[in-house]
């Protein structure tokens, strides 16, 4: 392997504090805005929590950093760990405040979790929502005296290694894994950064292969799913993650281009890899293979979506100008709905 350049060279060295902390726009804030549009465009940033992004990230550790896991997470006592969106609740008020107990967090802030959340929205269930998140003390002040650490059940601990381990014997898996044992090399978790114009991005991919032999480098996501894995393809849909494999291709692509010898190599198109979070896993690999499209975006079926460098774009000038209307409306005079809708991403 001496004789091969080192992949790693290309990334961006930092912790994940420090990339996560980094202001230049991400995939998720890009799909974010193109999902959520311009009138929540101040919260971007907000901390999102769900059952389902800790499971996927628990999976994550286990599958790409299991060396990681003692100090990332915690089992912790069954009864103690509340579920469904209350425990979102909870964990966003983890993260959003540095309260030792969650008695001692202001009434407002837990309202405004609550809300954010979904849980309990209505106004008048005000009492039960204050119930419910105290009656959650045992589990906050447990988080807290980790130090950080996710505590999870055994029972999450259970199916998520059921998640790895039909991942690790899932022949498609394995193709799309497959390195030669010595002209070929498997990196987790790698950063990147760029700036295209004006925009300063920023990726972290869960998996890179690289095939010196071949010179061919790969780019996979891990995904977990509540869906059965086949329908896979209506969660590219539901969440932009076209957007993703574009906008991650475009950003190595670039920095393989300024390196004398990975700018031979081909980048493949960009593979996910999907493992239902509930029930029976039976994983399944996939390929976008509209991954080097990223300059006109993509489509399926009836589904178009623009080029991420123009969503990309639009945001920064939203960010930057503080505008807090779309560019093609007046707000000093008449609009006519049939040409804004045509204007609009």
């Amino acid at each position: 392997m001496s004789n091969h350049p080192n992949f790693k060279d290309l990334a961006w060295d930092v912790s994940e504090d420090t990339y996560r902390a980094d202001p230049a726009l991400s995939y998720s804030k890009i799909s974010r805005f193109l999902r959520e549009g311009i009138g929540r465009i101040d919260n971007l940033d907000d901390k999102v929590t769900s059952a389902s992004l800790t499971f996927g990230s628990l999976v994550d550790c286990l599958f790409t950093a299991p060396e990681e896991f003692p100090e990332r997470y915690v089992v912790g006592k069954e009864d103690n760990v509340p579920s469904g969106k209350l425990k979102d609740v909870v964990d966003l008020l983890l993260s959003s405040t540095t309260y030792s107990k969650v008695v001692e967090v202001p009434e407002e802030e837990i309202h405004k979790a609550c809300i954010e959340c979904k849980y309990y929205i209505d106004d008048r269930y005000k009492s039960s929502r204050l119930k419910n998140v105290h009656g959650c003390a045992e589990y906050f002040d447990a988080v807290r005296k980790t130090q950080g650490k996710n505590i999870i059940t055994q029972d999450q601990l259970d199916k998520a290694m059921a998640c790895v381990n039909a991942l690790r014997a899932n022949t498609g898996v394995s193709k799309v894994l497959e390195v030669p044992p010595f002209d070929g090399e498997i990196f987790y978790q790698l950063k990147f950064t760029a700036k295209m114009g004006r925009v300063g991005l920023r990726c972290m991919a869960d998996i890179i292969t690289v095939d010196h032999a071949k010179k061919l480098v790969r780019i996979i996501d891990l995904k977990t799913t509540s869906k059965v894995e086949d329908d896979f393809p209506e969660s590219v849909i539901e969440w932009n993650y076209g957007i993703q494999a574009q906008m991650y291709y475009d950003i190595i692509r670039a920095r393989m281009n300024q390196h004398e010898q990975f700018k031979d190599y081909e980048l493949d198109d960009f593979h996910f890899i999907v493992v239902r979070n509930n029930g029976t896993p039976r994983p399944l690999a996939f390929k976008f293979s509209q991954t080097k499209d990223g300059s006109t975006g993509y489509s399926i079926g009836d589904h178009s979506v623009p080029s991420w460098r123009k969503v990309a774009a639009e945001l920064e000038y939203y960010l930057s100008s503080g505008v807090r209307h779309y560019k093609e409306i007046n707000a000093e005079e008449v609009n006519s709905i049939e040409d804004i809708y045509a204007k609009r991403i």
